[in-house]
């Protein structure tokens, strides 16, 4: 079942108004479109709670109870409806295999391929039940505990409430970014990056792009950081896409940004040419270019990368 679901997401992470819209999916609180539970967030100024579960033949009995106990019920969306959206995702195995076209390797059904983007976007564990929280602007605040090991919802409820002040202290400071300008937003912006898991910064594309339009003159001495962090975060979407053109041009474009810094440059451009490698491109000059361009960018890796492009250049000069 693990490898399944790895496999599964896998795929669909290569393919690809005001008040609730009457025919969002609703059960016993919890909205099945994750999209649908944000904007009803965004409406009434919550975090979402998102619960991603499976049902397979073999999981545990207290497994199944526990998930059971608050999906079946609204009991649970109910007790902490005064500050949280709920969404649940099924990523049943069953469910996985009838929405997967085979032959092509991706998922003909948009519902169950949007939450495998979703998942993979918020690296949910294979091991499920996961149950995490994030902001009504899509940003990751906190995982919950989710052990099964209660019989009542209350227990649920609990392992919520604990993540209550984490909830309050993310929220906080993004409301504090909101209400800042300039230098003192950029660090504002700064603490929410560094205390954001780093498989997740991703998340936070528009709030980098945020601190590059606040600090063109770099004056906080951030700018080449979060210039790089915004190219990593579009380049992350585009490649979901399979699209890997609109990716590199996201880092080359990143990589002309006035005052960054040469060590930024450096990694931008070689940020290029690694994507061209990575997927197996038989463009060689454009790989000779994105490196020849990191060289000159005069970052600390410079003797390394004008190696690189003598064996490169030996290696078209032996091809032809």
């Amino acid at each position: 079942m693990k490898k399944l679901f790895l496999i599964l997401a896998a795929s669909a992470a290569l393919f690809c108004s005001c008040g609730k819209k009457k025919n969002a999916e609703i059960v016993n609180g919890w909205y099945s479109d994750f999209d649908e539970a944000l904007k009803v967030a965004q409406q009434e100024n919550k975090s979402v709670v998102l619960f991603v579960y499976a049902y397979y033949d073999t999981m545990p009995g207290f497994v199944a109870s526990a998930q059971n106990l608050i999906l079946n019920s609204d009991k649970f969306t109910k007790a902490i409806s005064d500050r949280y959206v709920c969404v649940g995702m099924n990523m049943s195995p069953d469910v996985l295999e009838a929405a997967l076209d085979k032959e092509n390797g991706y998922f003909a059904d948009e519902k169950v391929a949007k939450r495998a983007k979703i998942a993979d976007r918020y690296k949910v564990s294979n091991e499920l039940p996961v149950m995490l929280i994030v902001s009504k602007d899509g940003y990751y605040i906190t995982d919950v505990t989710f052990n099964c090991d209660s019989y009542v919802y209350e227990g649920y409820v609990a392992a919520v409430g604990l993540k209550d002040e984490d909830v309050k202290f993310f929220n906080d400071k993004i409301e504090k970014i909101s209400k800042s300008e300039g230098a003192e937003a950029v660090h504002a912006i700064d603490e929410v990056y560094d205390s954001t898991p780093e498989m997740l910064k991703p998340l936070l594309g528009p709030l980098c792009e945020k601190a590059v339009e606040l600090d063109k003159g770099d004056e906080t001495g951030l700018l080449t950081k979060f210039v790089i962090a915004n190219a990593n975060a579009k380049a992350y979407n585009y490649l979901l896409e399979r699209n890997v053109a609109d990716a590199i041009s996201v880092y080359e474009n990143a990589a002309g940004t006035e005052n960054i810094d040469a060590d930024g440059k450096e990694y931008l451009y070689s940020a290029c040419a690694k994507l061209l490698i990575d997927t197996r491109s038989s463009d060689t000059d454009s790989i000779l270019m994105y490196y020849t361009k990191a060289s000159e960018a005069g970052g600390q890796n410079k003797k390394i990368l004008e190696a690189e492009v003598e064996n490169i250049k030996k290696f078209m000069a032996q091809g032809n």
